[in-house]
């Protein structure tokens, strides 16, 4: 999620009040969007859409006027997803140019396993997190160390790794795009230094 400038100590106090459904099922419509924004849609063109995916793979009762108040004063395009939400603003999707990416078996049963995810979220999710998740050279200090470490016992000459949430997502290019091939929790002992580094 991409928090507004200076609203951090609000985005502390929001989430502190969802329980663990909430902030999943928040963080992945979230997630979609920002995917759909990268690809050149705006908010009000990709809201609907998005909104129906996450919520048809969760169980979870949302009041969607609470949910939209909270995500604007917190979320970098909160403004937007609150006109959409209030004006009904409209605007035409565009083609997502997103690359094909793919998921290992192996990738698939860490994912169910670590993330709870069914096989349609974490197709979506292994989109996301290539897009959103930071590399190893956009960190720095013991993030950049573990994510290093993670590449190098990783057995796979063109890997790659994206650090998104609470977890690693490793890929490797091949002839047909880019394939997940696991996904690996942060162990805790570096989860403290990642969140004040990074501030995921």
């Amino acid at each position: 999620m991409l928090i507004k400038s200076g609203a951090m100590p609000l985005y502390n106090r929001i989430v502190s009040t969802w329980d663990s459904k909430e902030l999943k099922f928040t963080f992945e419509w979230i997630g979609r969007m920002e995917l759909e924004i990268e690809n050149g849609n705006s908010v009000a063109a990709i809201a609907k859409d998005t909104l129906v995916e996450t919520a048809g793979e969760s169980d979870i009762r949302y009041n969607l006027d609470e949910l939209v108040q909270d995500i604007k004063g917190i979320w970098e395009y909160g403004e937007e997803l609150y006109d959409w939400k209030t004006k009904k603003v409209t605007a035409k999707k565009k083609r997502n140019k997103t690359p094909q990416i793919y998921l290992s078996k192996h990738a698939r049963k860490r994912m169910h396993e670590r993330c709870g995810f069914n096989r349609k979220a974490q197709d979506k999710m292994a989109i996301v997190a290539y897009q959103k998740g930071l590399k190893t050279e956009d960190t720095k200090g013991v993030t950049r160390s573990y994510l290093s470490k993670v590449l190098h016992n990783t057995e796979e000459d063109e890997a790659m790794v994206r650090l998104y949430g609470d977890k690693v997502y490793v890929y490797k290019i091949a002839d047909n795009g880019i394939v997940l091939i696991t996904v690996m929790q942060i162990p805790r002992l570096y989860i403290k230094c990642i969140k004040e580094e990074c501030l995921i």
